[in-house]
């Protein structure tokens, strides 16, 4: 699995940005204003994961990822994405919003140290949504990067 950040507003940033939200929304276009990062095995992209509704002043940002496997989630991957929010803009928190049906999401988020939070309505009238949390001082202390910390 090779990560790649494409420059924004490019072709290929849009189809990584096309991707995602083809695969939680079914529908492309649902993304503005965004930095993406593409995992590719190959030249077959598997993965994608985009950062948008930066909050400078607040240090949050919030993501949004998809893939159509579940390989391309390795500690390396996992370091590339949250080395960018955490390290190099310098935020204290990352939101992520997430289907509450969606359990192996729940339960890979919950190990690697995001906090959740049930919000009603927030994907519509009758449905709930997830919101997790995650600071920087609890990704700093995951187990996942010791050696790179």
């Amino acid at each position: 699995m090779t990560p790649f950040w494409p420059g924004q507003n490019t072709p290929l940033s849009r189809f990584i940005a096309d991707f995602v939200s083809r695969e939680i929304y079914c529908v492309p276009g649902k993304f503005r204003d965004y930095t993406a990062l593409g995992v590719f095995d190959s030249c077959v992209l598997v993965a994608g994961v985009l950062y948008y509704d930066y909050d400078r002043d607040a240090g949050v940002l919030q993501i949004s990822a998809a893939a159509t496997t579940p390989r391309w989630l390795t500690r390396s991957i996992l370091w590339d994405i949250f080395d960018f929010p955490f390290n190099q803009l310098k935020c204290q928190a990352i939101v992520m919003r997430v289907d509450p049906a969606n359990r192996r999401l729940e339960r890979i988020l919950k190990a690697y140290g995001f906090s959740a939070y049930k919000i009603p309505r927030l994907r519509g009238r009758e449905k709930a949504e997830m919101l997790y949390l995650l600071g920087d001082d609890v990704w700093r202390q995951n187990n996942f990067h010791k050696r790179r910390l």
